[in-house]
């Protein structure tokens, strides 16, 4: 018997190898998903936490963009991201993107403020102003007693000024922490608990610069600064000017140089009405047992509306 040769044609080569082609990319890195980013918004050059899936357990060749620019990165695991927002973008909306092996995410809407819009505070600062009010309602939300709640900055990323940390205090003593959130000028309470954990900071994507170590034995907050204009009122009426608390209880919405404090001595409280006097620099008390507050006027000017009234 004559052994002929088997003659394969070219177009079933050309079928095997597309076969194989397809049967390799079967096996390869899945495309990347971009499901959100941490903060939403954010100033040129700061941190940003990517969160999705399959990207891979390290960067590689991998990269990330805000629109058409890379950028560096800080931190990669398969399902979170640490970016830095490219220190040269202009303020505007802009598309963020994972590229790997696997191809390149849907893109996922983002917005880079105006450098310095982020609101940053320093550790250490008695708080005041719209954090306080966000941890009051949650507080409020929770059925939680807030009289005699003082608050103070824990930490405060410089990172990310969009999060921070704040303590509060009740009797002298630690009460709890709150992890707070910034979105587009509005602080929110994230997580609250007795000592915010580096599990937490995860959880959330918030910056790890927020030394989130349980904090040393805790010493009694200093009074805010406008306690000193209140010291001086109570004294130039003749009344007892030792061991007052304050805490901030109202800032006005329509001009947030007017405050109402609530000052606590033994088992009596009253509210105080304090304004930032720019020509001096400082606060000064107005007047107390209110509110309402009839007829009083600072520089020919009336109380705020919105000071009328307590929560």
């Amino acid at each position: 018997m004559r052994r002929g040769r088997v003659t394969v044609p070219a177009a079933a080569i050309c079928v095997l190898a597309m076969v194989v082609a397809l049967s390799a990319g079967c096996g390869g890195a899945n495309k990347p998903v971009v499901s959100s980013t941490t903060p939403a918004s954010s100033d040129p050059g700061l941190e940003v936490a990517i969160l999705g899936q399959d990207f891979g357990s390290e960067q590689g060749d991998s990269t990330v963009s805000f629109g058409d620019q890379k950028t560096a990165v800080q931190d990669w695991t398969d399902t979170a991201i640490t970016a830095m927002v490219p220190r040269d973008l202009k303020a505007g909306d802009y598309k963020v993107t994972v590229t790997t092996s696997g191809g390149t995410s849907d893109p996922l809407d983002f917005e880079v403020l105006k450098t310095g819009t982020s609101h940053a505070v320093n550790p250490g600062e008695i708080e005041h102003t719209v954090p306080v009010q966000a941890i009051e309602a949650w507080l409020k939300k929770s059925g939680v007693d807030a009289t005699g709640m003082t608050f103070s900055v824990y930490s405060a990323s410089k990172n990310d000024p969009n999060w921070k940390i704040d303590n509060a205090y009740q009797g002298g003593s630690l009460w709890g922490q709150f992890l707070l959130r910034n979105v587009k000028g509005n602080w929110t309470v994230v997580e609250a608990k007795q000592a915010i954990t580096s599990d937490d900071l995860k959880k959330y994507g918030a910056p790890s610069d927020l030394l989130p170590s349980p904090p040393t034995p805790p010493t009694p907050p200093q009074p805010p600064k406008e306690a000193a204009a209140i010291t001086a009122y109570l004294q130039s009426k003749g009344q007892l000017i030792d061991g007052w608390t304050f805490r901030v209880a109202k800032v006005s919405t329509q001009d947030p140089n007017w405050e109402i404090v609530t000052g606590t001595r033994e088992a009596t409280s009253d509210n105080f009405l304090v304004v930032f006097n720019n020509m001096l620099g400082d606060w000064q008390c107005l007047a107390d047992q209110g509110p309402p507050w009839p007829g009083v006027e600072f520089k020919g000017e009336a109380v705020p509306s919105d000071l009328n009234s307590l929560p």
